[in-house]
C-alpha cells in the first residue's frame, strides 16, 4: 500500500525527512516512496554473432540476468519437453544483423526508429547454421519481488519490451514468468505468444495471452521496432522473485533473426 500521510501531514506534501529529499529517498518505513520502473537496455554488452555455442555472456549490470542453457532447468537442455530443440543464448550486435532480408537496421533508438551508432547493442536470435533448426533462444531476466518493488499493490504493472521480427522465415516468440532462476515451459507459466506469418509482410499475431498490440509488422529492415505490453497484475502482491523468460523459435531458414531491445518493467 502506498504512504497516505505521515504524522497527519500528506505524504504528498512532504518535500524531505531527516535532512533527505522525499525523492531520493528509495524506501520510507519500508515502503517505495516512486512508482517502480526498471529499463534494460544492452548497449553495454559484448558483441557476439557466433552461430554455434551458448551465444551471449550477461556481464557488468546484466550479471543477474541468464542466457541459454543457464536459463533451461532441464537436464537435456530442452525448454520444450514435445521438442528436440536445445537451449541456446541470444546473440548481441550492432547495425544490422549479418544475414540479408532479415533482422532491424540497428538498435532501437528509444522511440520506435533505429540506432546504427557504433556503440547501440540489442539482443538477436542468429538462425544461421544448425541454430535455425537445432536450438531454441533463451534470455531470462533478473528475479524481482512485485509486491516489494512496487508502491501501491492496486496499481498496474507492466512488462514492456520493443521487438523487430523482420524476415520470411521467423518463427515464435513467448513470454513466459516462473518462480525459479531457471525453468523449462511445463513448469513457467505463458504470459504471451506471438507467431509470424510470411504470407503477408512478416505480420506477427497474438495467439496466446492478453498482450498490446495484437498484432505487429514488419516491411523491412527499416521498420520500426514495435512495442509490446505485457500485463504483470498476476504477480503484483507476489513478495518472493519472479522471473521473466523471453524465448524464440525459429523455423527452418537464415532468415528468421528475431530481435529485442528496450525492455522494461513498469508501474503505473
Amino acid at each position: 500500500m502506498p504512504i497516505a500521510s505521515v504524522s497527519g501531514i500528506p505524504f504528498s506534501n512532504i518535500a524531505s525527512y531527516a535532512g533527505n529529499a522525499i525523492a531520493s529517498i528509495a524506501k520510507f518505513q519500508g515502503r517505495p516512496t516512486s512508482l517502480y520502473s526498471q529499463e534494460w537496455e544492452f548497449d553495454n554488452q559484448t558483441v557476439i554473432l557466433t552461430s554455434s555455442g551458448n551465444g551471449w555472456s550477461p556481464n557488468g549490470t546484466h550479471a543477474n540476468w541468464a542466457s541459454g542453457t543457464d536459463a533451461c532447468s532441464d537436464l537435456n537442455n530442452r525448454w520444450f519437453s514435445t521438442s528436440t530443440r536445445t537451449a541456446t543464448g541470444f546473440r548481441v550486435d550492432s547495425n544490422a544483423t549479418g544475414s540479408s532480408q532479415t533482422g532491424p537496421a540497428g538498435a532501437h533508438d528509444g522511440s520506435g526508429g533505429h540506432d546504427t551508432g557504433a556503440n547501440t547493442r540489442y539482443l538477436f536470435a542468429e538462425t544461421s547454421g544448425s541454430l535455425d533448426t537445432d536450438n531454441v533462444f533463451i534470455a531470462r531476466m533478473p528475479g524481482f519481488s512485485p509486491a516489494d518493488s512496487i508502491t501501491d499493490s492496486t496499481n498496474n504493472l507492466n512488462l514492456k519490451f520493443y521487438m523487430h521480427g523482420y524476415g520470411r522465415d521467423c518463427g515464435s516468440l513467448y513470454v513466459y514468468v516462473a518462480t525459479t532462476s531457471t525453468s523449462t515451459d511445463s513448469q513457467a507459466t505463458l504470459l504471451c505468444r506471438y507467431d509470424s506469418n510470411e504470407a503477408n509482410n512478416t505480420t506477427w499475431t497474438r495467439t496466446s495471452g492478453a498482450s498490446t498490440p495484437s498484432s505487429v509488422n514488419f516491411n523491412g529492415n527499416s521498420s520500426n521496432w514495435q512495442q509490446i505490453t505485457v500485463s504483470l497484475n498476476s504477480i503484483r502482491a507476489d513478495k518472493d522473485d519472479r522471473y521473466i523468460y523471453f524465448v524464440y523459435v525459429g523455423t527452418d531458414s537464415f532468415r528468421g533473426d528475431l530481435s529485442l531491445d528496450t525492455i522494461t518493467i513498469e508501474e503505473s
